[in-house]
């Protein structure tokens, strides 16, 4: 048992033979409105900035999956979040306080603002880890 959590750990016995992927994807859909979506084994999260004249205008996000219950109800808290638009992701710290966010749903925010202001039409960035293996080293594919 585990004294930090107080859960029995179970070994996975396949462990070694698998891998853990995730995709971040940033897209203009239009000339106001980014998508911005992250998809991985326990997350499935959408982030819809909208903005004009340099400034957020609405946000919306959705919770597709969720690895714990208190992340769908960030959804609220990020909706509140406006200021003005920048190439540097992490702008919206000054608007909003990160801790008080879903991790996620924050950073894909931040990545949409600072995707809003380049020129590429999408961004996507595809990382797969594998398991560690006999020697404790993991490979990653990115």
């Amino acid at each position: 048992m585990s004294e930090a959590t107080g859960y029995k750990i179970i070994p996975n016995p396949a462990y070694g033979a698998g891998l853990y992927r995730r995709r971040v994807r940033m897209q203009h859909i239009d000339s106001n409105y980014v998508l911005g979506e992250i998809e991985d084994d326990q997350h499935g999260f959408r982030v819809h900035l909208h903005h004009a004249d340099g400034q957020i205008s609405d946000i919306q996000a959705e919770a597709l999956r969720i690895p714990m219950n208190t992340c769908a109800g960030a959804v609220l808290e990020l909706k509140q979040i406006r200021g003005a638009l920048s190439d540097r992701a992490r702008v919206i710290n000054d608007y909003a306080n990160p801790r008080a966010n879903c991790t996620h749903m924050f950073d894909i925010l931040g990545f949409a603002v600072s995707h809003s202001q380049r020129q590429t039409k999408q961004r996507q960035y595809d990382v797969t880890v594998y398991d560690e293996d006999k020697d404790g080293l993991q490979r990653v594919v990115g």
